[in-house]
This record gives C-alpha cells, structure tokens and sequence, in this order.
C-alpha cells in the first residue's frame, strides 16, 4: 500500500483573531459614555430648572403685612391710647379726629412698635383716623385704620378759625371759637405784637379794624388760642390797591377822544361809555399802562366815561373817570 508521507513537519495552530473582542470592548465603552452623556444632560436640566425655580422665587412680589394698629379709650378717663406693632421698621404714625388738623408722631431708632397716650376725646361722636407709614426705603407702604369714639364729656381738641380781609389801607381781622378764646394777637411785618382779649359778652369771638399805609407788600400773623391753649396761626401778605388814574385828552382836530390808563397792578380790561354806548377793552399780559383812541360820533358835545378794572389779592377792583369834549362847534 502506498503512503503519502508528510515531510512539512508538525502542523502550527493559527493564532485566534481579537476582532470580536475589540467590537465588544467598543460597544460597552459606547454604552458607557452614553449614559455618562444622559446622567450630565439630566444633572444640567435638574439645575437649571432648580436656578430658575430659585430666580421665579426672589422675583415673585412678596405679600404686604399690615401692622396691628389698635385705638383703646383708657380707663376713667376722656383720652385714648394708639398701639402700633409692626414686622418692619416704622417712620412714623399720623394721626386726627374726623377732618380737624393731623399730629405726627416720628418714630426713633427703627422702631418696629409704637405707643402715643393721652390724646383727648371730643365730646360728641367722632371718628379717629390713624395711619401707620414705613421708611420708603423699607417697603414704602401706608396703611390706616378708623375708630369711632363716642364721649359725653370730651375735650375741646378743636383749633379755633381766622379771617383777615383788607380794602385800600383798611385790615380787618377776626377770630372765632366754638368754645372759648383766651386771646389774639397780631403782627405787621416787623412791628410790634398786639394782644386782644374776648369781651365777657361774647367770648367766642374777636375782631378789630384798623388803617394801615404800606409802602411795598408786608406779612401780617395773626395767632388765636383759646381756653383750651388750642391755637390757629394765619399768616397774609398785605398788598394794597391803589386806583388806577385815568386821564383824558383829544386829538388836534377834536375827532379823538384819547383815553390813557396807568396803574400799579396790572389791568385786566376798561369799559368804554360814550354817548351812552358802551363797549370793553380786555388788557392782556399783566399791562400796567394802556392808552385808547376813541373816535367821536356826533357834532357838539360827546360825553365818555371809563372804567378801568385790576385784579389783587383775587379780588376785583376798579376806578371810574368821566370827560367830554366838544366836535364841531
């Protein structure tokens, strides 16, 4: 029998190849950057979600706490005491009866509470308003609260009224009280201080009227207290009118009438009569000087009159001048 002898030597066995094993070690570090990509985009979503949370947070308007504002008549008595308690600082605590002037309590070294006693009741009914104010730079708010009081004997909290009133160089003044004065006094810029004092007849009221020149406008202060030491203060600038003069002349042919108005406080319009018929002149921009020509309208004598009108102190003046002159013969 024939044999085929192999002379190659023993067979070598072939390396195995690694071409899966590098596939599978890709595959997993794939697998694993990708869920290291999902957990860092999640964590990045968790946290801006959460800042803008926290942002939305600081941003929203926080709610505005009032304070406890109380009013509590003491005891045995005809006062009440205010009580203030608050979570901020407070500026200050205003306070009045009905509509008679406010007092004004400030608050010291950030006070976040306050007490004001021994405010007198009025006799009658009566509403107390209170308002409570915070610094501007503290939220800024203001809050009130009202409480009616109701008092058979109360105290006189009510300040008492003033009038001044002038015409040319007289000064008129009067003070009244619903209760009693105690005096008035009053003074002309510099000068001295005069005192009055209510007659026993009628002790609820003052009054007086005296002349005075004045050569350029000048304070007048009058104070009224009564017997209560509840005291007004009025203080009025005095400017006294003085007639504008009027002055007439005419035209060298006598067809003119030629009318000119000076004053010292500025006109405001002059009414023009002639012959019975009237017409106005309105005067703008403060004038203090104005001159008209008015024509005649008849042959002989034509008479005219005018009347020339300022505006003081809000009130209304006025001076009157009459003339004629003759056209024609």
């Amino acid at each position: 029998m024939n044999q085929i002898l192999d002379h190659s030597g023993p067979k070598k066995k072939k390396a195995p190849s690694n071409s899966n094993d590098i596939n599978s070690i890709i595959k997993v570090f794939a697998v694993i950057m990708i869920i290291f990509g999902v957990s860092l985009i999640a964590t990045g979503s968790y946290t801006f979600a959460n800042n803008s949370k926290i942002k939305d947070s600081m941003n929203a308007v926080q709610p505005v706490t009032e304070p406890e504002i109380t009013a509590v008549e003491e005891e045995g008595t005809s006062s009440v005491t205010i009580s203030v308690i608050h979570n901020k600082v407070i500026e200050k605590v205003v306070y009045k009866w009905d509509d008679l002037e406010s007092t004004t309590q400030k608050a010291t070294n950030n006070q976040t509470s306050m007490t004001i006693g021994d405010i007198g009741i009025p006799t009658g009914d009566h509403v107390l308003t209170v308002e409570v104010f915070e610094p501007a730079n503290n939220g800024g708010n203001k809050f009130s609260k009202t409480f009616n009081f109701s008092c058979e004997e109360g105290n006189d909290v009510i300040n008492p009224t003033i009038d001044i009133t002038f015409q040319g160089t007289t000064v008129e003044i009067s003070a009244e009280d619903e209760t009693a004065l105690q005096y008035v006094t009053y003074r002309i810029g510099d000068g001295e201080e005069e005192t009055l004092t209510p007659s026993e007849d009628n002790p609820k009221r003052v009054a007086t009227t005296f002349e005075v020149e004045l050569a350029e406008p000048t304070d007048l202060v009058v104070t009224a207290v009564d017997t209560s030491n509840n005291e007004a203060r009025q203080t009025k600038t005095l400017v006294f009118y003085t007639a504008p003069e009027i002055a007439f002349s005419a035209t060298p042919d006598y067809s003119q009438i030629i009318v000119k108005v000076t004053s010292q406080t500025p006109l405001t319009k002059i009414d023009i009569d002639l012959n019975g018929e009237q017409r106005t002149v309105d005067i703008p921009d403060n004038q203090t000087e104005h001159t008209e020509y008015v024509q005649v309208t008849k042959q002989g004598r034509n008479d005219i009159k005018v009347t020339a009108y300022t505006m003081i102190e809000g009130r209304e003046e006025s001076e009157t001048a009459e003339g004629y002159v003759n056209y024609g013969g």
